[in-house]
């Protein structure tokens, strides 16, 4: 008692260490005061502390969690609600209905609406459809439409809509006519929805049916065991017969691209000038196909990295190195550098 009345009557962080130290402590009321002058003074350490108690037993120190998670993370404090709303505990689920003061309605009435639907004591049940009923809200109405359903209070969420339903009306948040067209407009996006995963169900139970279908087909196919064996060996046969044809027309192929090859006849001259009428611009290699005057046909390949700019009919004057004559007699030169005509 001496030490929480000193955590309580501190006004200052000189006792953050001491907290921490004591977050360990196995009087829950120590535990619960520690936690309370951490959230005021060392608010880091507060959340990296409690992670180890967002599960414990104590009804004290999850309380005092999740009053100061209110005001620090409303998220951290709506799941640290859920969970005490699900404990097996029916006094520390009575605990987090009374905690429900701290929250904003909106924010945790879907928490509630699941919460309702698996609760067993009434009371629990009362108390905690009053927290409806003192916030009074248009989503509420279809909230208890659905709790409806429940077959263990349906008779008392049914009477808590008729009360909220007069509620809306008297405090001028909706007429009779807006709640119906409301209730009406979510049963149809329920209805939707419902469909669309039936849908959805009727999609997978198709791909289902179908790869059964082909699982039945591979079974009977594994059964015709010879005739599978024989189109094995057919398969095996038609696949090297290929290769054969391949292997037999490639080589035939290189033969002849060696034959080609060696029509061409490699020249051992000296750089010298050329005087070349274009004929012929090739736009692969970036060469030119000229005439010299002697009409003699030469194809110089441009310097590397360089290309010709020229016309079809232009005269141009290189100096270029000859190292190959093909086939037809045409001389391969390599250009060296291009003189001014």
């Amino acid at each position: 008692e001496f030490i929480c009345a000193a955590f309580r009557a501190c006004k200052n962080n000189n006792l953050t260490d001491r907290a921490k130290a004591l977050t360990k402590s196995e009087e829950e009321e120590v535990v619960a005061a520690a936690f309370e002058y951490l959230a005021k003074y060392d608010e880091e350490n507060f959340f990296l502390l409690i992670r180890n108690f967002i599960n414990t037993d104590s009804i004290l120190v999850r309380t005092v969690l999740l009053r100061n998670l209110c005001r620090m993370s409303s998220q951290m404090a709506r799941d640290l609600l859920q969970s005490m709303l699900n404990d097996n505990s029916e006094k520390m689920r009575e605990k987090a209905l009374a905690s429900l003061i701290h929250f904003e309605f909106a924010s945790i009435r879907e928490i509630l609406s699941d919460y309702l639907k698996h609760e067993k004591q009434q009371e629990l049940v009362e108390s905690c459809l009053s927290f409806y009923i003192a916030n009074p809200m248009l989503e509420s109405i279809y909230d208890l439409e659905k709790l409806q359903q429940e077959k263990r209070f349906g008779k008392l969420f049914k009477e808590t809509q008729t009360v909220l339903t007069d509620m809306l009306t008297e405090l001028e948040i909706a007429n009779p006519e807006e709640i119906h067209k409301f209730l009406q407009e979510k049963k149809n996006l329920q209805q939707s929805e419902a469909e669309q995963e039936k849908e959805k169900q009727k999609k997978e139970l198709k791909k289902l049916k179908t790869q059964v279908a082909w699982q039945s087909f591979s079974e009977k196919v594994s059964n015709v065991g010879s005739a599978l064996a024989a189109l094995k060996i057919v398969f095996v046969f038609m696949v090297v017969a290929g290769l054969i044809v391949f292997f037999i027309t490639r080589s035939t192929n290189e033969s002849m691209q060696t034959r080609t090859a060696q029509k061409t006849v490699p020249v051992a001259g000296r750089i010298q000038e050329f005087v070349l009428i274009v004929q012929k611009i090739d736009t692969n290699d970036g060469s030119i196909i000229g005439l010299n005057k002697d009409k003699e046909m030469i194809k110089a390949l441009p310097r590397p990295g360089k290309k010709f700019i020229l016309m079809q009919g232009d005269t141009i004057r290189l100096r270029a190195l000859p190292f190959k004559k093909t086939p037809d007699g045409t001389l391969l030169v390599k250009t060296m550098a291009i003189m001014k005509k």
